[in-house]
């Protein structure tokens, strides 16, 4: 969801999934936000009076919009079953390479051999 100046304010945090492009190759995604549920009357919002914190994107390459790349960050960040959480913060795929980073770090037989890191997810 493109913010734009036509959207209407309420009394929650921004729409979960909204984005500003910021320069032709940048623009700032929020994963976290305010999420109409189905059956519901008002917008859920998981971080309660927290303030949602943007991603910040860049791309190196293509000339597409970014509608595209934010809804797959966006399906990355919901990817996570072992959770009852409606998402995440962070897509999986970052998540996954910190926690491989930290079993590395304390393994000194790991960090000598070479792995796809694909093993490990």
């Amino acid at each position: 969801m493109r913010i734009t100046s036509k959207d209407k304010a309420d009394n929650n945090a921004c729409r979960r999934g909204s984005y500003i492009p910021l320069e032709n190759k940048t623009a700032l995604l929020w994963t976290q936000g305010a999420v109409q549920l189905p059956g519901q009357q008002w917008p859920y919002y998981k971080e309660k009076r927290a303030i949602p914190n943007p991603l910040l994107l860049k791309k190196s390459i293509g000339n597409t919009g970014w509608s595209d790349s934010c809804q797959n960050i966006l399906r990355l960040t919901k990817m996570n079953w072992n959770t009852e959480k409606l998402y995440n913060t962070m897509p999986v795929t970052i998540k996954c390479a910190q926690r491989l980073a930290e079993v590395i770090k304390h393994s000194e037989e790991l960090a000598k051999t070479e792995y796809d890191y694909t093993l490990f997810m």
